[in-house]
């Protein structure tokens, strides 16, 4: 029996190999032949594979440290997001936060929109005190300054009206006043004799309220104004219920607002005046004119009765120039009405007041506290001329030598500057001097120490600073004017 031959095992290329083994790889559910997925039979695995192809163990580790550091630190971050969430979980509930949105939209939901609009209420104001218009200045700006010049012009009429009335009344016997200037010469004027001059600086000697709660105290004084002036406009019928419920509300309210000026409490005089503060403040000098509308007249003297006898702390007064503007446009104007119907007594009274407390020299050397004495010095001088009880006169005239004696030989040091405009209310306020003059004796001490200022203005060739001049010189009753003066020489 032959030996049965075996048949040769063909040779495959390393091609055909190749391709065979791909033929063995499962495929995936897109049809794909999955690439390191080996079946169990005819394909070698990994660890089978020779040394040189299988990946050294460091890098194995390294590779395995590196996915669990991620994978640490996305949770840590992923820890990090639920605390922050979690933490203000649970504090509000449903029922609390639908009540906050409501609290949000009934402060946008109002009954009368007119009462809560900052714009309609500025208009409403604006309105009802009418000013011309003048190009190139705006709107706020532009009323500040036409009050302004209304109560110079004002005081500037009062006072030419009470010169004219005094020419009318017969003449007493008098030395002549002829000559007292002297003959204007360069070379041959002499100097009056001048004072020790000494620098004074104004200090305000009491110490601020905190800034904080006078603010709150203007807001609060502004609150009651806007519900009296809402209560204004809402005048109900004729039912006696609504009526008296009105009235009683008004009541109400005008006490309280009386009461936020604080001007009934005991303030030593060693502490700031919480109401005096308040005008250091452009909000609190603009909103006093709308308080006055709900005061009386006896409520509004005993303000200007507290701002007299606390002048010190008032920064106006003490040589702030920024807020001087808004004070005579606000504050001052609200006098000049007051004083309008003021009595001998009191106009006494608010003199008095002045005189004891305050230094006239310091006084004099401020727009503001200028214009305050003017308007005192004219309303004395008309209820003069009206025929005013003698006891009262007499009472005036005391008072008028003593403020005249508090600036004897300082009224040269009143002028601090050259400017005419700055220099209006100085001159104003000599002419009332010089209206009010009780006798010649007053009248050449005045024009002896002012006498250099008088000249030069009156060589100048400012209009305003020669209308000064021309006031004064008529309240003298000189019968001459700057123009005649300046020519003497």
């Amino acid at each position: 029996m032959q030996p049965q031959v075996q048949p040769k095992q063909q040779a495959f290329s390393l091609e055909q190999v190749e391709a065979q083994l791909r033929s063995m790889r499962p495929v995936d559910d897109f049809g794909q032949r999955s690439v390191g997925m080996y079946p169990q039979s005819g394909y070698p695995a990994p660890n089978q594979l020779p040394q040189m192809v299988q990946q050294p163990p460091q890098m194995q580790q390294q590779h395995l440290q590196q996915q669990n550091a991620h994978q640490q630190q996305a949770q840590s971050v992923q820890q990090q997001q639920q605390q922050k969430k979690e933490k203000y979980k649970g504090l509000m509930r449903k029922f609390e936060k639908d009540l906050i949105a409501k609290i949000q939209i009934a402060n946008l939901v109002t009954e009368d929109p007119y009462k809560d609009d900052f714009y309609y209420q500025l208009f409403t104001v604006i309105k009802e005190s009418p000013v011309p218009t003048k190009k190139g200045l705006k709107p706020l700006l532009q009323t500040q300054l036409v009050k302004a010049s209304s109560v110079s012009n004002h005081m500037q009429q009062q006072m030419k009206r009470l010169i004219e009335n005094r020419k009318q009344r017969p003449q007493r016997e008098q030395v002549s006043l002829e000559g007292a200037l002297g003959k204007i010469s360069v070379q041959s004027t002499k100097n009056p004799k001048k004072t020790i001059q000494l620098t004074e600086i104004a200090v305000n000697v009491f110490e601020k309220q905190d800034y904080k709660s006078t603010l709150l105290a203007i807001e609060k004084v502004y609150k009651i104004v806007l519900v009296l002036e809402q209560l204004k406009r809402q005048i109900p019928d004729e039912q006696e219920e609504l009526v008296e419920w009105f009235l009683n509300k008004l009541n109400t309210n005008k006490q309280l607002l009386f009461k936020s000026l604080f001007l009934m409490d005991q303030i030593p005089l060693t502490d700031a005046h919480p109401f005096v503060n308040l005008l250091n403040y452009n909000k609190g000098m603009k909103i006093l004119s709308r308080v006055f509308r709900f005061m009386s007249p006896d409520q509004i003297f005993a303000v200007y009765s507290t701002i007299f006898t606390r002048l010190e702390c008032l920064d106006v007064i003490n040589g702030d120039k920024e807020e001087t503007e808004i004070f005579l446009s606000t504050v001052v104007p609200q006098f000049v009405t007051l004083a309008s119907d003021l009595g001998f007594g009191r106009v006494n009274q608010l003199m008095s007041i002045l005189l004891e407390r305050h230094n006239m020299v310091w006084m004099c050397k401020s727009s503001c506290g200028l214009s305050l004495l003017t308007v005192l010095l004219s309303r004395a001088e008309t209820l003069k001329q009206e025929g005013a009880k003698e006891q009262e006169q007499s009472a005036w005239s005391e008072i008028y030598n003593f403020l005249f004696m508090s600036l004897q030989n300082q009224f040269a040091q009143l002028f601090v500057t050259e400017k005419a405009q700055d220099n209006l209310y100085l001159w104003q306020f000599l002419s009332a001097m010089a209206v009010g003059a009780s006798g010649v004796e007053h009248q050449g001490i005045l024009i002896t120490e002012i006498r250099e200022h008088v000249i030069k203005a009156a060589k100048s060739n400012d209009p305003r600073s020669l209308d000064n001049v021309n006031l004064f010189l008529k309240a003298l009753g000189l019968g001459i004017d700057a123009q005649q003066l300046a020519q003497m020489g």
